[in-house]
């Protein structure tokens, strides 16, 4: 009676430790994480972008103009770090700058895709260095670039008519 006892319960616990083992198999397939679609290339950022206040940003392999530029985005960039231009030094009261030009490049940390820009040139002023980030969101219709600190938005510009 004690061996069939025994071996009853080496059966069921046998069985047990199966069903248990099952389902930490399930758990652990559930609760794998799903790969992350891999970040967009450079390309699919190429060309012009529009905001609602008039500026014009075009990305080229590795290259930006920002023009026009509206007052918003040019109160966003630190203008008066400059070397002086044909009319002198740009000081703090000047009218903003109406254009931009520079460096660009995609930058992918942990899945947050930004559009890094190194603005060297305003009008015709050599920056010495201003970098700002152009953070990024897709959605159905496409990407957005969003400028956080201004508060300024670019999707694609819409094709201009003939």
């Amino acid at each position: 009676m004690r061996r069939g006892l025994a071996m009853a319960l080496g059966v069921a616990l046998a069985l047990g430790l199966c069903v248990a083992a099952a389902g930490l198999a399930a758990i652990g397939f559930v609760t794998r994480p799903v790969a992350a679609p891999p970040p967009p290339p450079a390309s699919e950022f190429l060309g012009a972008w529009c905001s609602p206040h008039g500026d014009r940003l075009v990305l080229a392999d590795g290259r930006f103009t920002l023009d026009p530029l509206s007052p918003v985005f040019a109160g966003q960039i630190d203008h008066r770090v400059t070397t002086p231009g044909p009319d002198g030094p740009r000081r703090w009261d000047d009218p903003p700058p109406a254009a931009a030009a520079g460096r660009w490049d995609l930058d992918v940390d942990d899945q947050l895709v930004t559009v890094d820009i190194d603005v060297e040139q305003l009008d015709s002023d050599v920056v010495s260095s201003e970098q700002m980030a152009l953070d990024t969101y897709e959605d159905d219709t496409g990407w957005t670039l969003y400028l956080r600190s201004g508060h300024l938005a670019f999707a694609r510009c819409q094709q201009r008519g003939p």
